[in-house]
């Protein structure tokens, strides 16, 4: 009973942290849905997994249509969100980033950072190469499957 006391107040406690308007979250038999009174405010539903947990929805984006037209290279390699959740470039809020464009990168280095329900998920690279462009900004949510930043691959 205490573990279910603890998620339900870890989920306010997120909901009110990100002025999210709506928050529905299914995670091991426990399901909570919150909402806040917004009168002229059509709500976002959101869901956030953890990791060991699946997902059964991602939060609703509002991705500006220049970005989404933007052409990108054929070259260069997509780094995925695995989950929902907010996208970090540093490990703490007075540290730099863990990669900056134009730096070198090795396979497993770590580039980032996706925090859902509390948990810190490190976005490990897949490839050497070399950082090409960073998409998300430092603290905005990610979508599971949402670009985080493109490597361009070096041998």
């Amino acid at each position: 009973m205490n573990e279910k006391i603890e998620f339900i107040q870890a989920m306010i406690h997120m909901a009110e942290e990100h002025d999210l308007s709506e928050l529905s979250v299914d995670f091991k038999g426990i399901k909570v849905a919150l909402r806040k009174n917004q009168p002229t405010v059509a709500p976002m539903q959101m869901m956030i997994p953890s990791v060991s947990a699946p997902a059964n929805a991602a939060p609703v984006s509002a991705e500006p249509a220049a970005k989404a037209e933007e052409k990108i290279p054929s070259n260069l390699i997509p780094v995925k969100s695995p989950l929902s959740g907010v996208f970090y470039k540093t490990p703490k809020p007075t540290s730099p980033p863990f990669v900056n464009i134009g730096d070198k990168v090795e396979k497993d280095q770590v580039l980032c950072i996706v925090e859902a329900m509390k948990i810190m998920n490190e976005i490990t690279s897949e490839v050497k190469g070399r950082v090409a462009r960073v998409v998300l900004e430092n603290g905005k949510v990610a979508n599971e499957g949402d670009v985080l930043l493109y490597l361009e691959p070096i041998e």
